[in-house]
């Protein structure tokens, strides 16, 4: 009976190490699988964080120059209207000057915001 209980010990040591062999050899490849697929997936997350810190300096800049511009019109605008109030042939030439360049400026805002929207 002894030999029995100690031949099924050994067995039972020889089917837990047979299970251990299994169990990792079929965990390992599913632990690499995993390893690789974190791994692309944190390199997809720094791509996005990338790609949005250029947008947003992007934005900045569109930004900056739509100020830019907008500043630039408002002072066109403010020394065409004080021309407009003393008039003459110089003056006239000088402010029709600066409308046609206020209607290019106009049409380059149009641009950059259309450009901004594209962003978006």
């Amino acid at each position: 009976m002894e030999e029995t209980v100690k031949q099924t010990m050994e067995n039972a040591k020889t089917l837990a190490g047979v299970v251990h062999d299994i169990a990792v050899s079929a965990a390992t490849p599913m632990v690499g699988e995993v390893i690789t697929t974190q791994s692309q997936l944190t390199a997809r997350v720094v791509e996005l964080e990338n790609d949005m810190a250029s947008a947003e300096g992007n934005m900045l800049n569109l930004m900056q120059m739509t100020d830019k511009a907008v500043a630039s019109i408002r002072a066109d605008l403010h020394s065409a209207v004080v021309e407009m109030h003393n008039p003459d042939d110089e003056r006239m030439a000088k402010v029709e000057k600066r409308v046609h360049r206020l209607e290019e400026q106009m049409t380059q805002l149009i641009e950059l915001l259309a450009g901004a929207a594209n962003l978006e």
